[in-house]
């Protein structure tokens, strides 16, 4: 009837408080009883093999990513990842990789257990269109002045299509601008989106000048 007192050899496994164990980390221990002498019998003692298997990921919970936007370059993601309403350490209890996560669309993330954890999850998330950058300088021409085309520049590879408010003042057919009088008018560039960018609109502001009657 002696009374039992337990140890466990690698507390980074589990500890132990009188018999109640607390599970520390995957792995395996040895774990001794020690019996104390009582009326009949002697001191004893006996050993066991506690045994703690790595948890499985699929039983974790990964935080909902927020949509990300579009930048050109590779989008990564550190994920807030639970497991029994304890949050987890991103290379301690598990890696991150990716796949799809460069352009617009659904890309995904797989966590891959370490230490303490095995298997993987994967999650998706949206990579949404940015909008792009147009650069559309301000013209000045002198009446008279022979067609020119109108230029934009983008980082997007959508298609532009450009339109000029008052058409006393020019006109253009695809980007070849004409001059019909003297005056101020805006000039907008519409551009279609493409793969990763929306559409967007920029203005400029095209001047032409009166022509000089004496070089007529």
């Amino acid at each position: 009837t002696g009374a039992f007192t337990y140890t466990i050899a690698d507390t980074d496994i589990a500890t132990v408080t009188g018999s109640t164990t607390t599970i520390i980390g995957a792995g395996t221990t040895t774990v001794t009883v020690s019996q104390a002498a009582d009326t009949n019998y002697n001191t004893a003692t006996a050993t066991m093999t506690l045994t703690v298997s790595q948890a499985d990921l699929s039983t974790t919970s990964i935080a909902a990513i927020p949509d990300q936007t579009y930048t050109g370059s590779s989008i990564t993601i550190s994920p807030t990842v639970t497991f029994n309403s304890t949050t987890l350490s991103e290379t301690t209890d598990y890696t991150v990789g990716f796949t799809n996560n460069t352009n617009a669309g659904t890309a995904s993330l797989t966590i891959t257990g370490t230490g303490n954890f095995t298997g993987t999850k994967t999650v998706s998330f949206t990579i949404v269109k940015a909008s792009p950058t147009i650069a559309f300088n301000d013209v000045t021409k002198t009446y008279g002045e022979s067609d020119f085309d109108l230029t934009a520049t983008s980082s997007s590879t959508g298609a532009f299509t450009y339109t000029i408010a008052d058409t006393d003042i020019a006109t253009v057919t695809g980007s070849t601008t004409t001059i019909v009088g003297a005056g101020t008018t805006t000039v907008t560039v519409s551009q279609a989106a493409d793969t990763n960018y929306n559409t967007a609109t920029a203005t400029m502001t095209l001047t032409v000048s009166q022509a000089d009657i004496v070089k007529a």
